[in-house]
C-alpha cells in the first residue's frame, strides 16, 4: 500500500506520499494563501524549470 505520512505547524500542513517501496511520490504544501503540489513520478525528482 501506498503509505500517506503527514504534519502541521500553525496553519501550515504538509503531507507526503511514499510508494510501496518507500519512495517518494508526491509532496503537498497547504497553507492560508496557498496549495502547493510537488509529484515525484516513479520515485525520481521531476525538475521543474522556472
Amino acid at each position: 500500500d501506498q503509505k500517506l505520512s503527514s504534519w502541521k505547524i500553525g496553519s501550515y500542513y504538509e503531507e507526503f506520499l511514499y510508494d510501496t517501496r518507500g519512495r517518494l511520490i508526491e509532496i503537498q504544501r497547504f497553507n492560508d494563501l496557498s496549495s502547493i503540489k510537488y509529484s515525484y513520478g516513479h520515485g525520481e525528482q521531476v525538475s521543474l524549470n522556472s
